[in-house]
């Protein structure tokens, strides 16, 4: 995630020898009736880290 980058780090790609990555999806699955504040807020802190 861009967001842990730290000074000095940059993106490595084809320019650099690498090639291209392919498109990847990721699913967050939740228990059933597993709904808390904290359980809630844990979930969007994580949606929110994969959308930057």
């Amino acid at each position: 995630m861009r967001s842990l980058f730290t000074p000095g780090m940059r993106i490595l790609g084809e320019e650099d020898g690498f090639p291209p990555l392919p498109d990847a999806s990721i699913v967050l699955l939740r228990a059933p009736g597993a709904h808390s504040p904290a359980i809630d807020g844990l979930a969007q802190h994580i949606i929110e880290g994969f959308r930057h």
